[in-house]
């Protein structure tokens, strides 16, 4: 009778939101992120349990090839925190339903929809058990897929090798525009006018916003959609309310005509967020509130929320810089070889948004630390994968191209990595990974120090102004067809923090002067000129962000096109192999345009 009395407390505690004795009941638990209406990606699965009087987690399992860990647990009163390796956070003050603990999976920039639910589930056989499908509205479902039809032909067109097969998928593209255009919004809506209870109604509401002029949405109709938006967030917890308006109101700060509602709801963001804080955390907000009090023209309040930001700013980035990399990089003692002359190159393709690159962004860094550019040169490529990335132009994209019709079996997304022209160390993962990659990387690059090479290059790069004229020498090459002289210009250090939460990025691609084919090596002794001009640079790719931003807007309005510490790398490389023979990495001298 006593155990079921215990048992029965125990569930009416669960169900009404009440940790009994400032816990939840022990069992095992999956800690899922909600990413649609329509799934739940389970990130652990959780064992809780009490000895002595203590309750604990532990993780039972996790999804194939995922290395996340439990940090830390606690359960006090209404709050429980589970703090994963991966630097993501589960905070939750409601235990919810029975069935259920709804909360807020987040770091610092980003948070999500998430939940701690009970199971019976200990293990995962494959990846596709880690997600779980849950029902969402027929109108929600269609509106998702007419909205994704355009955007995935193109990738099937981009990645088709067959001309003709390429030409009729780009054939679909116009109709299957047209019908989205047509449909969509009148889908969405259909779902927040008859499921206006289910989850589905919040992400059609962010939906409609994002093309409020496309869709004709109404002052009235967003301030409707907003409320919606509020509703059904709440439940998840302030990390997440907090984020979902903050990114709501810069949504419509792109819209005109809705400038006042975005600096209203933006606000509510702003005043909202508690003082405990961090800096990192605030700042998305603070940003998102001084770009809407700019375009709502109230000078005096962005002149102080302007000075609020340059001083968590500048302590954001004295912090990183003092503890990114998270490890201290062991210096390359030299080559054992003394006759070995082949220098080392990393190319990394990677982007701002991109959590999973992490890991090898912070071990690409710490390579610079560790060694000279004599022995080693860095390249860093910006995708537009996951989200759109302002680092990235088109010779970026053309570069990755060239080697996925190499490599297609490597070459599938960020983050990528090539030694010398060949695909190796795959894969990346969290600021935990990092130092591991680093050894990693090591282990690749070594070997290629001791290697010797008939041919070198060298040259010198000046600049006047906007103007950077570079000069290239390229000895003991057998002439071929096949060998191209390359030419890379990089900014040695970006700041732009994207969702991943790096500030820094260093050698980051900027152009390839005379083109991404580079030119053919005619003589043993090879002379080559090229320039480049910056201001025009700058133009060409600011035009190039405006038109992608037109079908996948950025999360911001930060542009990082200074490119004022400029280097020049020179690549010797096989075009039908990929492989480079020669590299070397050049300073730019010179002075540089004043603004």
């Amino acid at each position: 009778m006593l155990k079921k009395l215990v048992l029965l407390t125990l569930l009416l505690a669960f169900s009404q939101g009440i940790h009994a004795q400032g816990t939840i009941p022990d069992g095992n638990y999956r800690l899922a992120l909600i990413g649609s209406p329509s799934a739940e990606t389970t990130q652990a699965l959780l064992k809780v349990e009490t000895k002595d009087g203590t309750q604990t987690a532990s993780v039972l399992a996790v999804p194939p090839r995922s290395t996340v860990k439990l940090t830390s647990y606690k359960a006090n009163g209404q709050e429980i925190v589970l703090t994963l390796s991966n630097g993501m956070t589960f905070t939750s003050h409601s235990a919810g339903s029975e069935k259920s603990i709804l909360g807020s999976m987040a770091t610092d920039t980003i948070a999500y929809r998430a939940k701690l639910a009970p199971t019976d589930q200990t293990e995962f056989a494959q990846p596709s058990d880690a997600i779980v499908r849950v029902k969402s509205p027929e109108a929600y479902g269609k509106a998702v897929s007419l909205n994704n039809r355009p955007m995935t032909l193109r990738i099937q067109a981009q990645n088709e090798k067959d001309a003709e097969k390429r030409k009729k998928i780009q054939d679909q593209l116009p109709a299957a525009q047209k019908e989205a255009d047509e449909k969509v919004a009148d889908l969405y809506r259909e779902v927040i006018e008859k499921h206006s209870d289910q989850l589905a109604a919040l992400d059609s509401a962010s939906a409609l916003l994002g093309m409020a002029q496309k869709a004709k949405v109404s002052r009235a109709e967003a301030e409707k959609l907003i409320g919606i938006i509020e509703k059904h967030a709440k439940p998840y917890g302030l990390p997440y309310t907090n984020y979902v308006l903050s990114r709501t109101g810069t949504t419509l700060l792109r819209e005109k005509g809705l400038e006042a509602l975005a600096l209203k709801v933006i606000q509510s963001a702003y005043q909202s967020m508690p003082a405990s804080w961090s800096a990192s955390r605030q700042h998305p907000v603070v940003t998102a509130y001084l770009q809407a009090l700019v375009a709502n023209k109230n000078t005096s309040e962005a002149k102080v929320i302007e000075a609020k930001l340059a001083k968590m700013d500048a302590d954001m980035d004295k912090e990183y810089l003092a503890t990114v990399p998270p490890f201290k990089p062991v210096a390359f003692a030299g080559r054992k070889n003394t006759s070995a002359n082949q220098v080392a190159v990393l190319e990394l393709f990677t982007g701002a948004q991109c959590p999973p690159c992490v890991a090898a962004d912070v071990a690409f860094d710490a390579l610079e630390k560790a060694y000279d550019h004599k022995d080693l040169v860095l390249i860093q490529y910006h995708m537009h994968i996951p989200g759109p990335d302002p680092m990235t132009n088109p010779d970026t994209v053309a570069r990755f191209n060239y080697y996925r019709k190499l490599f297609p079996n490597d070459m599938r997304g960020t983050p990528s990595t090539l030694f010398n022209g060949k695909p190796g160390a795959g894969s990346g993962g969290g600021m935990d990974r990092a130092q591991a990659k680093f050894e990693q990387y090591k282990e690749i690059i070594d070997p290629i120090l001791e290697k010797s090479s008939q041919v070198k290059v060298n040259g010198t790069a000046s600049r006047d102004g906007d103007k950077i004229d570079i000069h290239l020498d390229v000895y003991g090459v057998e002439v071929a067809d096949q060998l191209k002289l390359k030419t890379i210009i990089v900014e040695e250090t970006v700041k732009y923090v994207g969702s991943n939460r790096l500030r820094f990025h260093h050698q980051v691609v900027r152009a390839m002067p005379g083109g991404i084919e580079g030119v053919s090596i005619k003589d043993k002794n090879f002379k080559h000129q090229v320039s480049a001009d910056i201001s025009k640079l700058r133009s060409e790719l600011n035009n190039y962000l405006d038109e992608f931003g037109k079908t996948r807007p950025f999360p911001s309005t930060n542009r990082p096109l200074d490119m004022k510490n400029l280097k020049v790398i020179a690549l010797v490389q096989n075009q039908e192999t990929g492989e480079i023979v020669q590299a070397c990495q050049i300073d730019v001298t010179g002075k540089v345009a004043a603004k």
